[in-house]
C-alpha cells in the first residue's frame, strides 16, 4: 500500500475571454498549487478479476462518478495495464469549492500510474480527464494557464513562497457550470483580452513580492457571486481588517481566501471567524 498526497490550486486572477461554439468558455487565470491538499492510499488487488474499490472519507460524500474512476477507466482504454485498485481518498474540500481539489485528485492518480508505468502521460490526455489537471499534475507551483485552463502560457511564474494562505470553505457549493451560466446571463464588465490579462496577472505578482497590499483579487465570477452570496463582502472586510495583502474567490467560487505575509495573522484572522455560521471549515496554509 502506498499514500501519495493530491494538490489544489488557488485562483489569484481569472478573466473570462470569451464562449466557444461548443459551450465551453476561454479564461485566461493565474493559478497558485496547494500541495499536500488531500491523499489517497493506493493498494494493488490480488485478484484481477475483482473492482476498483474507492471508499471517500472526510468531506460530504461525492454524488455521481468520482473522478478516479473516470482516469481508471480512461487509461485502460487506451491499453495501459493498470492494477485493480483499492483507493481510499481522504477529502478536504466538498465538490462545488473553486479549488480543483477533484482534479488534484485525478492528477495525483495518474502521476501515479506514471511511476508504476514508467510511462509519461500526454497533456491533451491529462485535459481530457479535466481543465485543471495538467497544471496540478506539472512541477509548477504558480502559472498562468489559458484555453479551459488547461494551456500553461507562462510556467514559472515567481510568487514568493513566503505567504499564509488562509482559505474559507462557505456552506453553499457554487458549480462551475451554473456559475458560467450566470456569467452568460448578466455579462461582465469590458471585453478581456489574454495578452492584457497574462500582463495583469504578471504584475500582481510582481507586486505581491514587492510587499503591496494589492486587496481584492480580479474575478470576473466575482460580481455574479458576490450579488447572490452578500456574506462575500463581510469575509473581505474581515480579511482587510486583519491586515491580509490580498483577498479573492478561487474559480467559480465557493471558496474564497486570503494571503498574509504573518503567518500569525493569518491564524489571529481565521480564530476570529470560528463563529462565523456561514462558513463550513477554515484552513491556513504556510
Amino acid at each position: 500500500m502506498v499514500t501519495i498526497f493530491s494538490p489544489a490550486k488557488l485562483n489569484l486572477t481569472l478573466r473570462i475571454l470569451g464562449k466557444q461554439p461548443n459551450g465551453y468558455h476561454d479564461l485566461c487565470s493565474c493559478f497558485l498549487k496547494l500541495p499536500c491538499w488531500e491523499k489517497l492510499t493506493i493498494r494493488q488487488k490480488l485478484d484481477s478479476g475483482d473492482c476498483d474499490q474507492i471508499k471517500v472519507l472526510g468531506a460530504r460524500r461525492i454524488e455521481g462518478e468520482n473522478i478516479l474512476i473516470k482516469v481508471l477507466q480512461e487509461f485502460r482504454s487506451k491499453g495501459w495495464n493498470i492494477p485493480k485498485l483499492d483507493i481510499v481518498l481522504w477529502k478536504t474540500a466538498p465538490p462545488g469549492g473553486g479549488l480543483g481539489a477533484g482534479s488534484g485528485n485525478a492528477a495525483a492518480l495518474i502521476s501515479w500510474i506514471e511511476g508504476i508505468s514508467g510511462r509519461k502521460v500526454k497533456v491533451e490526455d491529462k485535459a481530457s480527464i479535466g481543465a485543471d489537471v495538467p497544471f496540478l499534475s506539472s512541477r509548477y507551483n504558480c502559472a498562468i494557464v489559458g484555453g479551459i485552463g488547461e494551456r500553461v502560457i507562462v510556467g514559472d511564474v515567481k510568487l514568493q513562497s513566503h505567504f499564509s494562505k488562509l482559505i474559507l470553505i462557505p456552506k453553499w457549493m457554487s458549480f462551475t457550470k451554473k456559475a458560467f451560466e450566470l456569467v452568460d446571463k448578466l455579462g461582465i464588465p469590458g471585453k478581456n483580452e489574454e495578452d492584457k490579462a497574462c500582463q495583469e496577472a504578471l504584475d500582481l505578482v510582481k507586486a505581491l513580492n514587492s510587499g503591496e497590499k494589492v486587496g481584492f483579487l480580479p474575478n470576473d465570477f466575482s460580481y455574479v457571486l458576490i450579488n447572490k452570496y452578500p456574506s462575500y463582502q463581510f469575509f473581505f472586510e474581515h480579511f482587510k481588517k486583519t491586515g491580509a495583502n490580498a483577498w479573492g474567490i478561487s474559480g467559480s467560487g465557493s471558496s474564497c481566501f486570503a494571503l498574509f505575509e504573518e503567518p500569525s495573522a493569518a491564524y489571529l484572522s481565521a480564530e476570529a471567524l470560528n463563529n462565523v455560521e456561514e462558513i463550513q471549515s477554515i484552513i491556513v496554509m504556510e
